[in-house]
């Protein structure tokens, strides 16, 4: 790839993760006005990745998801989101913290949400006080993508070399020791519990893309030397 192709790559790696990350917020009215807002770049960004060998695949389940996005009525989305995720007695089936999933006794704000926070601020973001939730919640892990490969890609536009691979370094770090250590067991849960399709498709999705984006970070910081 050339510095312009990296960029439109990087840039519909950025989308989907941005899209990702809004469909596992809390689905209010104004983030469901977002996605569906963001459905059609969604959409095209996977039909891009997926002309690469390492995304093969990932506009069909694109198009499940994006199809239930349109049927699925907010107030049965809340409903089932706050059933898995915030309170369901006698317990929450699938508690989106990364820390639950690591630790053996299920507990949260473990070594993870300290680890991660600090490389939040690393690269110079602070969470927002109106969000209220560790930081190791998977929206904000996924947001987190988003951040680095849209910068990612301005820099590569930009043909500043030393500033993009500073950003996908970090994708690099955070897919190896945080996000893509546990979206399995996550999405492993979904799976199991949800009652609603867009869920189960969202799970889906979401651990194909990071498992293979992964792969992708890893094949190019030895092509690209990260390491450097």
């Amino acid at each position: 790839m050339n510095s312009y192709e990296k960029y439109l790559f990087s840039k519909a790696r950025s989308t989907v993760y941005a899209m990702l990350s809004l469909c596992f917020y809390y689905p209010s009215k104004e983030v469901d006005s977002m996605k569906k807002t963001r459905a059609n770049d969604f959409s095209k960004s996977l039909k891009t990745l997926s002309l690469n060998p390492f995304f093969k695949g990932l506009d069909e389940l694109g198009i499940h998801l994006t199809d239930d996005l349109k049927t699925t009525k907010r107030d049965k989305l809340e409903v089932e989101y706050t059933r898995l995720f915030i309170s369901t007695y006698p317990s929450v089936p699938c508690p989106p913290y990364e820390s639950y999933y690591k630790s053996n006794e299920k507990l949260l704000m473990r070594e993870e949400a300290v680890k991660i926070n600090k490389l939040y601020r690393e690269y110079g973001v602070d969470l927002s006080e109106k969000f209220n939730e560790p930081p190791d919640h998977i929206a904000l892990e996924l947001e987190f993508m988003h951040f680095l490969s849209l910068n990612e890609s301005r820099y590569w536009k930009e043909e500043s070399i030393d500033d993009a691979i500073y950003f996908l370094r970090g994708e690099l770090e955070i897919l190896s020791t945080f996000l893509a250590t546990w979206v399995h067991s996550f999405s492993e849960c979904i799976k199991k519990h949800a009652k609603l399709s867009f869920y189960k498709e969202l799970s889906l999705l979401t651990r194909k893309y990071v498992e293979e984006d992964f792969a992708f970070v890893r094949f190019v910081s030895g092509s690209w030397r990260l390491s450097k």
